[in-house]
C-alpha cells in the first residue's frame, strides 16, 4: 500500500484547502512548468499536482478556468500593464492584479 507521506494533519489540511489556495498551486505548478520549457497546459497541471499528492485534485476545467483568470494562457507569464481582458466575464476580472 503507498501512502501520500504526508502526516494526518498535513492531509487533513490539503482536503480542506480554499478555491483561492488551489488556485495558488495552479499558477505554481504553470510557472515552473513553463519555466522549463515543457507542456504547460491543464493536463501536465493536473498530472503535475497528482504527483506532488496536492489535494484536492481539481478537474482540467477548472485548472483551464484559472490560467485564463490569470493571463496565463497562450504563452503568457500573467497580466502585463496596459492589459484590458475585456473578453474575461466579470467574475474573472476579480482575479486581475
Amino acid at each position: 500500500m503507498q501512502t501520500s507521506g504526508l502526516t494526518k494533519e498535513q492531509e487533513t489540511h490539503s482536503d480542506r484547502r480554499t478555491a483561492h489556495e488551489i488556485a495558488e498551486i495552479i499558477v505554481s505548478f504553470r510557472l515552473q512548468l513553463y519555466n522549463r520549457a515543457v507542456s504547460c497546459g491543464p493536463k501536465a497541471i493536473r498530472n503535475m499536482m497528482d504527483v506532488y499528492n496536492a489535494r484536492p485534485l481539481p478537474s482540467e476545467r477548472i485548472i483551464a478556468r484559472t490560467l485564463a483568470q490569470n493571463g496565463l494562457t497562450y504563452g503568457r507569464t500573467g497580466w502585463y500593464e496596459g492589459d484590458d481582458p475585456e473578453w474575461l466575464p466579470e467574475s474573472a476580472k476579480q482575479w486581475k492584479p
